[in-house]
Formats: C-alpha cells, sequence, structure tokens
C-alpha cells in the first residue's frame, strides 16, 4: 500500500513538474529571445560580435547545467540577419522562422527542445532560443535517482514498522489455527472466544465451534449405533455359536435337529439385523445429497408388494391395493424402497395370519397419500413415538425382529420429504401407517 501511495505522488510530482516546468521555460525563452534580438539589432554590422556574445551566453549555460549536475537545462541560439543564418547550433532546423512566438518541440542529438522566435520586421533580424524540454530533465538518470532515493532510504523504516505490525495483528490468527492444528477427534470441545482478543476473529471462532458441535453429535450417534449393533448382533451371534458346539457333539437325532433349527433360525435373525444395519446406514442424514427420481407411486408401490407376495402367501395373507388417485412423485429409489420394504414387511409379520393386509392410494386435502393397514396387535399411543428410535421393541412382542425397521423408516422418510403417521384403523385391531408425499409438480414448484 505504501509503495502504491508513493507511485501515486511520484507520479503526480512529475506531472505537475512537466507542466509548470514548461511554462516556465516559455517565459524565459521569451525574455531571453527579445534581449537577444534587442543587442543583434545593435550589432547586426558586426557579425563577428554577434557570434562572440551569443557564444559566452551558451558557455554559461553549459557551465551552469554542469554545476547543477543535471538539473537544469541547456541552451542553444540561432541568430539570423535577413535569410542568412549568423550564428547556431547545427543540430537545430537552420531555416529562417516565419513567425514570432513559441515553436515546434524540434529533436537535436537525441534531446528534443523547447524553442521561442522572436523577429524584427524593418531590421530582417530573427532570433531563436531554444532550451531542452523539461521532460529530457526529469528523466536523466541522475535526477530519476535523486527522485527516488527518498523511498530507497526509507523503505527499511517503513518496511520494518509494517512487518512488526502486521505480525502481532496476525499473532492472535497463529494462535487460532495452532489450537485448531493441534486437535484431534478425541478433543472436540469449543474453542473459547475470550483467548482471541480480536473481534473480527469470533465469526471464524463460533463457526469452528458449531462444526465441532456437529462433529461430536455425529461421533456420539456413530458410536451410539455401533455399540447397539453390537447388543444386536450379540444375540443371535451367540445363539449360533451354542447350535453349532452342540451340532459339533454327539446327540440324539430330535436333539440335532433341535441344533439345527436353532443354528438356522440365529443366521436368519444375524442376517437380518446386518441387513438392517445396512439399511439404516444408508438412510442416514448423514449420508450424501439424495438424488431424486421422478417416479408413479402405483408402479413403484406395486413392485415392492410383488416382492413381499411369497412371504405373504407363506402366512396365508392377502395383499391388496385400492387406488384412488394416480400421481408422480420425485423419490430417492433406494430409501424409498427400504421404507415401503420394512412397513409391508411390519405388516406381514405383525398381522394375524389368514387377515389381509391393506394398502391404499388416494388423495386428501390437496396432497397423494398412501396408508398401510394390517390385522396385528397395532402400536398403544404411548409407544408411537418411541418406536422410531433404533433398536426399541415394544413390551410383551414375542416375533423376532432388530428394531431398526420403523428407525429405518423415520429417516427414509425424513430423507424424501414424507409425512409417516401412525394410528389405530377405525373398524378393528392392527396398526394403519399413513404416508403423505409431496407431488413432483409441486415439489419443482
Amino acid at each position: 500500500m505504501l509503495l502504491v501511495i508513493w507511485a501515486g505522488v511520484f507520479a503526480l510530482t512529475v506531472y505537475s513538474s512537466l507542466h509548470q516546468g514548461t511554462l516556465e521555460v516559455t517565459r524565459d525563452l521569451r525574455g531571453t529571445a527579445q534581449e537577444l534580438l534587442t543587442g543583434a539589432i545593435e550589432l547586426a554590422d558586426r557579425p563577428q560580435a554577434i557570434r562572440r556574445i551569443v557564444a559566452a551566453i551558451e558557455r554559461q549555460s553549459e557551465e551552469l547545467y554542469r554545476e547543477s549536475g543535471g538539473f537544469t537545462g541547456r541552451n542553444r541560439i540561432q541568430v539570423w540577419n535577413g535569410g542568412a543564418l549568423v550564428y547556431g547550433d547545427p543540430g537545430l532546423p537552420s531555416q529562417r522562422p516565419q513567425h514570432s512566438g513559441p515553436g515546434a518541440v524540434v529533436a537535436a542529438d537525441q534531446v528534443d527542445w523547447v524553442t521561442f522566435t522572436a523577429l524584427d520586421g524593418e531590421q530582417g533580424m530573427a532570433v531563436r532560443a531554444a532550451i531542452e524540454h523539461p521532460r529530457a530533465v526529469i528523466m536523466r538518470p541522475s535526477n530519476l535517482a535523486y527522485l527516488l532515493l527518498p523511498l530507497v532510504l526509507c523503505l527499511p523504516f517503513l518496511l520494518l514498522p509494517a512487518w512488526l505490525l502486521t505480525r502481532a495483528a496476525l499473532k492472535p490468527l497463529h494462535i487460532l489455527s495452532g489450537d485448531i492444528a493441534g486437535r484431534d477427534d478425541s478433543r472436540l470441545q469449543p474453542l473459547p472466544p475470550e483467548r482471541y482478543r480480536y473481534r473480527e476473529l469470533l465469526p471464524i471462532v463460533r463457526s469452528v465451534n458449531q462444526l465441532m458441535a456437529r462433529l461430536d453429535a455425529r461421533l456420539a450417534r456413530e458410536q451410539a449405533f455401533f455399540n447397539d449393533a453390537a447388543h444386536e448382533l450379540k444375540t443371535p451371534l451367540a445363539v449360533i455359536q451354542a447350535n453349532a458346539e452342540a451340532l459339533a457333539g454327539q446327540l440324539p437325532p430330535p436333539r440335532q435337529e433341535q441344533a439345527r433349527h436353532g443354528l438356522r433360525a440365529g443366521i436368519e435373525r444375524a442376517v437380518h439385523a446386518i441387513h438392517q444395519l445396512l439399511a439404516l446406514g444408508r438412510t442416514g442424514t448423514d449420508q450424501a445429497a439424495p438424488v431424486f427420481e421422478r417416479t408413479g407411486l402405483a408402479a413403484f408401490t406395486r413392485q415392492r408388494m410383488a416382492f413381499h407376495a411369497p412371504r405373504a402367501l407363506e402366512r396365508d395373507i392377502e395383499l391388496e391395493f385400492d387406488v384412488d388417485d394416480e400421481g408422480e412423485v420425485l423419490l430417492e429409489i433406494e430409501t424409498a424402497a427400504a421404507m415401503l420394504d420394512n412397513l409391508l414387511d411390519n405388516a406381514i409379520k405383525y398381522s394375524t395370519a389368514h387377515a389381509p393386509v391393506r394398502v391404499r392410494q388416494y388423495r386428501l386435502a390437496g396432497r397423494l397419500c398412501m396408508s398401510i393397514r394390517d390385522h396385528g396387535p397395532g402400536i398403544p399411543a404411548a409407544f408411537r413415538e418411541r418406536v422410531f428410535e433404533r433398536f426399541f421393541r415394544m413390551p410383551g412382542i414375542e416375533a423376532s425382529g432388530s428394531g431398526l425397521g420403523l428407525a429405518i423408516v423415520e429417516q427414509a422418510a425424513r430423507r424424501n420429504g414424507i409425512g409417516v403417521t401412525l394410528g389405530a384403523p377405525p373398524d378393528g385391531p392392527g396398526l394403519l401407517v399413513i404416508l403423505a408425499f409431496e407431488e413432483a409438480e409441486r415439489h419443482a414448484a
């Protein structure tokens, strides 16, 4: 910044010097030309005297130029008597000027010269005085060095305080950077704002603290998830181990059949728990941003119901699907499929044998909705919030399960912008699940 300011001041100084110098040079040339013209008229019949006097004036100008170290401009003079050049620098134009006053800037000896001409009409005398252009004087290396010398001398005295001030100003930022770099995944406590004395750093500190709070919450969720997953897998693995050890021993045939059945049940339960854990991880909010696809809801639901039809037939349960209103929705296919699969699986699992599971698609209050109704034990109102917690199972439920199904439903529904409501059917026992979708057109608007 200091260099920019100095450069601006330097440019302004040069411009002012050139403008003012040109005015002063023109004024001085007018006086010199008029004085020399007066003397030349008096010595018109003595050309030798004119040459001697003008040469003496140019020598004095040259001596002054040398003594000033180049800070003044050199002078050149030309004198005409009639049409003849009495005296003049051979580098300047030798043709007699026709008009009095300032002339064009002429070049001679690789230097630009400012000229002024004085004419006497009666005697036919003419004098042209020339002096180096102020630009040539300013741009001499010695003069430029003179102008740059103060900056060169002052630069260390300017840079040192600037460096010290910058170092002091950035110290809190270095402290903040060191505090962040020194943290590991086990130290996610908030940074103390009072440690950083500049108010401008507080937004950064607050943002870092918010980020660490989110990371801490995520790590806590993941730790809880791992603990719950280990606990959930411990039981089926223990069953598998016990029955495998039993099969390795000498058992009578009926006991061997029981052990094989227990081994198969333990493996099935462990596989189901692992699949549910993977589905829960895919539907989590920590995953990448969802990619929605425009999907016909009725066709999508029929596809998922067809997938569960064999299991329903095993329990002699009829799957019914009524469509009152077709519609298209934007869904993340994988997580939406996990949501419907778990709802249909629960309906088939908990519904009494030979009872239907009814799915209906309809419109309510301008929204496309779907209801899934079974004939199982239902969920009491006191537990309808808790059943969405991971690994929660209602007391008294004997059917096997991991306690993750409705947790997957809740996360997948939130990821797809679907409202989920649990209730009791108006015409008997069971559970009524209502899903409220955002249609594709409304979602795009």
